[in-house]
């Protein structure tokens, strides 16, 4: 049974979800030409006007319905008591202030949320019933009798593990819970049915045939044990909302029969509004939900305006070769269609030169930032008629700009544009960004222009499943090893007449579970025919997919170590099995949002976890991934390092001048840099250009060696914190024994760490125990927030050295919240010194002003007092920020010092992570926080905010709980 706390804490959690969508919905019905500004008038900042309380907390959500009922929402929301709101406003205050709950004052609270989620017509009040229902029970005393075998304390189902009487506000959604039966109480009695023997079903099983179904299959193929542990959740189908008949026949004619051709008679209305501000001469920005195929939003603009310039040009930069060739065969089902050329260059590729001459230049040409730069910038006279007539820009898949591949970019592009306006070129950008929460300032930051931002959350996408499944030990030992299960889902989903698209979170995990299939298809006597192994990705294995006839099995299984970018190929599939959480896990997201494809009705994702301390962080908190908000993309175009490699190749664009607009085009720090150097070169001197790596990776990526291939690549924090001498390697759940690294091999091919794959170390971890030291080298800005509380941006020097190693049997790590971890057996001094050093930005908290009485003593050398919580606040502001920017585990580093916690840039994809930080602490605090509160452990445990590379650094969650909402409070503006 849970407690009367969690009652209370999930039918709030189920009204705020039902406030979100309800709440602008009608309202916003009623204010449609100022609803946006009169809601932001409201909260006071500007938010999402589709969704503007997301980010809200209950309590706050109620203050403001409450504070302007009578002259915002009333209109709205008539026929709704007001009273009602401030009844269950002080529910929720009762609540998250920890005040006892009788089983009364909870049946009462329940029939309040009820009475207001039936004035909006919510379905949750079936769920509210049972709730109610319990309340009574907990009135007379438990009514059920436990069963051996079946029932267990709360805390051992990790379902029950988000309902616990130690939760606080926001708890995780019910739908990773256990489905409560959807009777009324009336419908049970009625039925003679018993309340409390009724065991609840699964609720895919009482609400998802679907799903249901899926689970047999499973079952009946032996992917799924009775032992087992599954999450499941299904996400509703969505319907675009089109924009009249008159946004595709303003259109050239030509271009109409091409997208008629296509099955497209309508334009989604963020489409034609997109098209519109573009052929206006608006610069626009699209944020798009993850793993859409916006290819059609910008090829119609594209077209249009190519077909209205006759011998202009258009240029698509891509960020990868991959996402070219994809965005190439999209738009050959537009351009050729209505007359005009489209080329591909990328890398490598047999594409005949481009002349000078006019006739020689693509209409379109789609290409990446490197061919941009070592190809037709250094090449400016050859590429000077494509330039001079280019009218249109698209930036594709613009969320993998950022860190210093991002800030190279951008100053790439400025250089760009700067030989467009010597040849007084001025073409419109479009830009598209996937699972990007700041696409106009992205845009805006990339190429100094200004943009209109355009929303692409109305897409047409199927219900989806997902099936997360943590197996446990079975029957047979081999079963529960990661290859054997991915092997036993996929011919279980191909015998059923589904396709599947297998993903591994790295190329060896791929390759194991491939070869699992192969073979079990050989006891289970499956055929072989469907099963394809794409090395270098789904395009380019293409033909292994179709029949003698080119046509494409109806039930097949493709594994894959990359994420397709678009949805031509994953159209294809019914369903997504993913062997692991991905090793990007930005762009796996793509397959978490779609899972399978958009011509069905229904699709799926079934993911078993590897064996690693963030899968098994995802695995026990389904709706942590899937409602993951989208990122913030940053970068820092502006930094010395970044520019100034690029000066040589600018000078030399320009001849050597400095414009009259050179600053405007430039930004000001670049435009500095570059009149800088142009001071310092003597006469006789020229601007000499350089191959530049946009990529930024000064410093290399050290390969995980293995038997004469590589397995992982680590950037060098994360192979200084996981490779080290004596270490236990964890990838995708396969354990290696480091053997030997090479900082430089004499091949020429990079820094090498070799490791091997004896029997015998499955279960054994090597955790490393490091000193660390931070001094702060320069504060460029602080910022004082409350009396001993403020908020830092500069330069810190970390250095790091690795003292002691211990070595145990890990069997056991999931679940422990001890000290030391169990079966712990030896621990002992590198033979090799091992340490690291860097000058890096960094952003930090000093929170000295909530300390009191509090402080204690450090357990360091220098024995610095400790504020209490601090480790589990420095973790919270860790995750925070993981899920809030694009940030790996080796690009980003936190430490907490006394009364200081601080966040550091030690990688090429957090750079300019620490100047955003700076903005975005609360928001971030706030994410880390509410993963930290949908656990029930009171310490802190891998499955919520324990470091993964140091699990047994001491955190005490609830300590940081409270030591952050403290800080949330006395900074709250107002």
């Amino acid at each position: 049974m849970i407690s009367n706390h969690a009652r209370v804490g999930r039918a709030l959690y189920l009204l705020k979800i039902d406030l979100d969508t309800f709440i602008p919905r009608e309202f916003l019905g009623h204010h449609q030409d100022e609803g946006a500004t009169v809601l932001n008038q409201i909260l006071g900042q500007s938010r999402d006007p589709q969704k503007p309380f997301r980010n809200m907390k209950t309590q706050d959500l109620l203050a403001v319905m409450q504070a302007s009922w009578q002259e915002i929402f009333e209109p709205a929301l008539s026929g709704i008591d007001p009273a009602l709101l401030r009844e269950v406003a002080f529910a929720h205050e009762a609540w998250a202030n920890r005040q006892s709950f009788s089983a009364d004052f909870a049946f009462q609270t329940l029939t309040s949320i009820q009475r207001l989620l039936s004035a909006m017509s919510s379905p949750s009040t079936l769920e509210l019933e049972m709730l109610k229902v319990e309340s009574l029970e907990s009135a007379v005393g438990p009514l059920e009798s436990e069963e051996s075998g079946n029932a267990g304390p709360a805390e051992a189902d990790p379902a029950e593990a988000n309902t616990t009487e130690a939760d606080v506000p926001e708890p995780p959604p019910a739908t990773v819970e256990p489905s409560l039966r959807p009777e009324t109480v009336a419908e049970m009695e009625e039925s003679g049915a018993a309340l409390e023997t009724v065991e609840p079903d699964p609720p895919s099983e009482a609400e998802e045939p679907y799903l249901a179904e899926l689970v047999q299959v499973l079952r009946r193929g032996g992917a799924l044990q009775d032992q087992d542990q599954f999450l499941q959740t299904t996400r509703p189908s969505s319907q675009p909302e089109y924009a009249d008949q008159s946004a595709v026949a303003d259109l050239n004619p030509g271009l109409a029969q091409a997208l008629a051709s296509l099955g497209v008679e309508q334009l989604p209305t963020y489409q034609a509004n997109a098209l519109a501000e573009s052929l206006s001469g608006s610069n626009v920005a699209m944020s798009a939900d993850w793993g859409s195929d916006e290819s059609l939003s910008y090829a119609v603009p594209l077209a249009e305006t190519l077909l209205r310039n006759q011998g202009g040009h258009g240029l698509v930069l891509c960020p990868d070769d991959e996402t070219a060739r994809r965005v190439c065969s999209s738009l050959e089902k537009v351009l050729p269609a209505v007359g005009l050329d489209l080329r591909c260059r990328v890398e490598g590729a047999a594409t005949p030169d481009i002349g000078s001459s006019p006739d020689d230049s693509p209409v379109a040409l789609a290409t990446t930032p490197d061919i941009l730069d070592r190809s037709m910038l250094a090449n400016l006279s050859d590429w000077e008629p494509f330039f001079r007539g280019l009218k249109f820009v698209v930036l594709e898949q613009a969320q993998e700009y950022y860190g210093a591949f991002g800030a190279n970019v951008a100053v790439l592009l400025r250089r760009m544009a700067h030989a467009l306006a010597v040849l007084e070129a001025n073409p419109r950008f479009f830009l598209v960004a996937n699972g990007c929460a700041n696409g106009r300032e992205l845009a805006e930051n990339l190429t100094g222009k200004e943009f209109e931002a355009a929303v692409a959350r109305s897409g047409s996408l199927a219900k989806r499943h997902y099936l997360f499944i943590d197996p446990r030990e079975a029957e047979i030992p081999a079963r529960a090893e990661l290859p054997d299960r991915v092997g036993r889902a996929v011919l279980a989903c191909i015998e059923s007449g589904k396709s599947v698209l297998v993903q591994g979170a790295s190329a060896r995990v791929t390759t194991d579970c491939y070869q699992a299939t192969l073979a079990l298809s050989d006891h289970r006597g499956a055929s072989k025919e469907s099963i394809f192994l794409a090395e270098d990705g789904i395009f380019e294995n293409r033909k292994l997919e179709t029949d003698e006839e080119g046509q494409v099995p109806a039930a097949r299984a493709v594994f894959t170590a990359s994420v397709p970018t678009g949805l031509g190929d994953m159209g294809e599939f019914e369903g997504v099995v993913l062997a692991g959480i991905p090793a990007a896990p930005r762009s796996g997201m793509a397959l978490m949002m779609l899972a399978g494809t958009r011509s069905r009705e229904e699709s799926f994702l079934i993911l078993y976890p590897a064996a690693t301390p963030e899968d098994t962080f995802f695995v026990h908190g389904l709706d942590a991934l899937l409602d993951r908000e989208p990122e913030q993309i940053v970068f820092d175009a502006d930094h010395a390092d970044i520019v100034l490699p690029h000066l040589g190749n600018l000078g030399s664009e320009s001849g050597g001048r400095i414009y009259s607009f050179s600053r405007d085009v430039l930004g000001n720090a670049i435009f500095q840099l570059l009149r800088r150097q142009a001071e310092e070169l003597s006469a006789e001197e020229e601007f000499s250009p350089v191959e530049i790596d946009l990529k930024g990776s000064g410093e290399p990526t050290w390969s995980i060696w293995c038997e004469g291939e590589t397995i992982a690549d680590f950037p060098p924090y994360r192979k200084f914190r996981e490779a080290y001498p004596g270490a236990i390697i964890n990838v995708g759940g396969v354990k290696y024994r480091y053997v030997s690294s090479d900082a430089g091999t004499r091949d020429g091919s990079g820094p090498r760490v070799t490791v091997e794959n004896p029997e015998g170390i499955a279960n054994l971890q090597t955790e490393p125990l490091f000193e660390t030291g931070l001094a702060v080298q320069e504060e460029s800005l602080c910022l004082a927030l409350a009396t001993g509380v403020s908020l830092n941006l500069g330069t810190v020097t970390v250095e790091e050295k690795l003292t002691r190693i211990r070595a145990f049997d890990d069997s056991s790590l999931p679940d422990r919240e001890e000290d030391d971890p169990a079966g712990l057996e030896v621990t002992y001094t590198p033979e090799e010194e091992v340490s690291w050093r860097s000058v890096s930005p960094a952003f930090w908290v000093d929170i000295a002003g909530l300390a009191g009485e509090e402080l204690q003593a450090g357990e360091g050398q220098d024995k610095q007092p400790v504020l209490p919580g601090m480790a589990a606040l420095e973790q919270m502001l860790r995750l925070g920020a993981r899920f809030t920017f694009p940030a790996g585990p080796g690009d980003l580093m936190t430490h907490s010092d006394g009364a200081r916690v601080f966040l550091v840039e030690v990688g090429q994809g957090a750079q300019g992570l620490a100047k955003k930080a700076f903005d975005l602490w609360r928001g971030i605090l706030e994410t880390g926080a509410s993963l930290a509160r949908r656990c029930q452990c009171e310490r802190g445990c891998v499955r919520c905010i324990v470091p993964p590379l140091s699990p047994s650094v001491y955190v005490d969650k609830m300590q940081g709980l409270e030591l952050a909402d403290r800080l949330l409070d006395v900074t709250r503006a107002g």
